[in-house]
C-alpha cells in the first residue's frame, strides 16, 4: 500500500495482506457447511470459537499499523 508521499510500506501492505486472509477464513468458517465442507454444527462451533479471535487479532494489528505509520510520519 502506498502511505503519503508514494512510499511504500511494507508493514501497512502486511497488514492489509493478513486483514484480506483473516476474511476469507471467517467466510469459509460461515459458509463451510453450506459448501458441504463439514456438518452444520460444526460449522456454527467454528464459527463461534475462532471469529472473535480473528476479529481481535486483526483489529489489534491495524491499531497498531496506525499508531506506527502516524509516528512514522510525525518523524519525518
Amino acid at each position: 500500500m502506498i502511505i503519503g508521499k508514494k512510499k511504500q510500506s511494507l508493514l501497512a501492505t502486511l497488514v492489509f495482506g493478513i486483514a484480506v486472509l483473516s476474511g476469507i477464513a471467517a467466510l469459509v468458517m460461515i459458509f463451510g457447511a453450506a459448501m458441504g465442507l463439514w456438518e452444520p454444527i460444526e460449522s456454527f462451533r467454528l464459527s463461534r470459537t475462532y471469529n472473535n479471535t480473528l476479529g481481535y487479532i486483526v483489529s489489534g494489528l491495524s491499531v497498531a499499523c496506525l499508531i506506527y505509520l502516524f509516528i512514522k510520519k510525525g518523524v519525518e
